[in-house]
């Protein structure tokens, strides 16, 4: 019987751990699937704060390239600014050398218009016109109309120093306003 009585005392102590250990894995049980269950809703989270930090990257990358594209123009704009103000200083220097050249041109006319003026006052080589002067008329008519020959000459020169003056003048007007454009143009950059 002591056999049977050790057996069926550790029988009766195996049913007993049994009995504890089953009561113990199940509380074992309970506490890993509220683990598990908090940390399905902890990665809910994390997945909602990484799909809203997604979010706003992207609108940051909007963002950002809207700026980059605003720079871009204004890179252009400036570009073709500084383009414009070479184009407008070159024009600027071709019309003071178009002045300047219309300046020598009324120097010339100028001096010829002295030369005439002298000529007039002190009188010029009248043997051709004196041979003209025998008293008829169609002679006379000759000279008269020589003499209005050259008198229309001088005016043909008063007439082109004006228009020299005129085309001059006119020329360093538009070398003015262009220079005004580039200054208005310099100003507008900065």
């Amino acid at each position: 019987m002591n056999i049977r009585y050790v057996a069926a005392v550790g029988m009766s102590f195996a049913l007993l751990v049994s009995a504890a250990t089953s009561g113990q894995a199940q509380d074992q049980i309970e506490d890993l699937r509220g683990e598990r269950e908090e940390n399905r809703r902890d990665a809910a989270l994390v997945a909602a704060e990484l799909d809203g930090l997604s979010a706003e990257d992207a609108e940051l990358v909007v963002a950002l390239a809207a700026i980059d594209s605003h720079i871009e123009l204004q890179e252009a704009k400036v570009a073709a600014s500084l383009d414009a103000i070479d184009a407008a200083e070159e024009e600027a220097i071709q019309a003071r050398r178009l002045a300047a050249d219309i300046g020598e041109e009324i120097d010339e006319v100028r001096d010829r218009l002295r030369r005439s003026a002298v000529e007039a006052f002190v009188g010029t080589d009248d043997r051709g016109l004196a041979e003209l002067d025998v008293g008829d008329l169609l002679a006379s008519a000759t000279r008269k109309s020589l003499r209005e020959q050259v008198i229309g000459n001088e005016y043909d020169l008063v007439d082109e120093f004006r228009t020299k003056e005129a085309e001059q003048a006119e020329a360093e007007r538009v070398a003015q306003d262009l220079v005004a454009d580039v200054e208005a143009e310099r100003t507008a950059l900065e």
